[in-house]
């Protein structure tokens, strides 16, 4: 159960991370002010 667990932590850390690296790039095109790339990512996706 445990290995599982760690798995499925390493894949949600791994999804962050291209989370991470997408808003980045975005926040490089869009804006330097880290919140609100974030605000307006998160709006799109919903």
């Amino acid at each position: 159960m445990e290995h599982l667990e760690s798995m499925n932590y390493q894949e949600r850390l791994e999804k962050e991370f291209e989370k991470e690296e997408q808003l980045r790039h975005d926040e490089h095109i869009e804006s330097d002010d880290d919140e609100e790339s974030d605000d307006n990512d998160d709006e799109e996706e919903n």
